[in-house]
C-alpha cells in the first residue's frame, strides 16, 4: 500500500527536480523514490562496512579501502 507524504524543498532543488522530470520523462515521485532507494542502500552499505572494520580491528586485521580496491581490480 502506498502512502503520500508531503516534503518541502528549497526552490533551487525543486527547480532541479522539475528539470530532471522533463529530461528523464519521469514524474517527481519516481525520482524521489529512486533517490531514497539509493540513499538507503548506501546507508546500509556504510553501516555494514563500519561493522566489518570494527570486527577486523578486533581480530587484528588491518585492511584499507585501497587494499580492497587493489584486490578487486
Amino acid at each position: 500500500m502506498r502512502q503520500s507524504v508531503s516534503i518541502s524543498l528549497p526552490k533551487e532543488m525543486l527547480n532541479q527536480l522539475k528539470s530532471e522530470t522533463k529530461r528523464e520523462h519521469a514524474n517527481g515521485s519516481e525520482i524521489i523514490r529512486r533517490s531514497l532507494r539509493e540513499y538507503f542502500f548506501r546507508s546500509a552499505f556504510d553501516r555494514l562496512r563500519q561493522e566489518a572494520q570494527i570486527e577486523a580491528a578486533k581480530r587484528g586485521v588491518r585492511v584499507t579501502e585501497e587494499d580492497i580496491f587493489k584486490q578487486i581490480s
